[in-house]
């Protein structure tokens, strides 16, 4: 399985915005988004 992690800092600065408001933060470093990624993209191999 390939993975890519998506970190807060990737986003463009409109879309870190949308997503502090969404979860009613002010601050990535609020949710630990500095260290964590706020999500991962999956891709599953297969041998074809």
């Amino acid at each position: 399985m390939k993975e890519l992690e998506i970190y807060f800092r990737d986003l463009t600065p409109e879309t870190q915005e949308a997503v502090l408001a969404l979860y009613g933060i002010e601050s990535p470093a609020d949710a630990n988004w500095d260290s964590f990624p706020i999500f991962t993209l999956e891709v599953v191999e297969t041998d074809e």
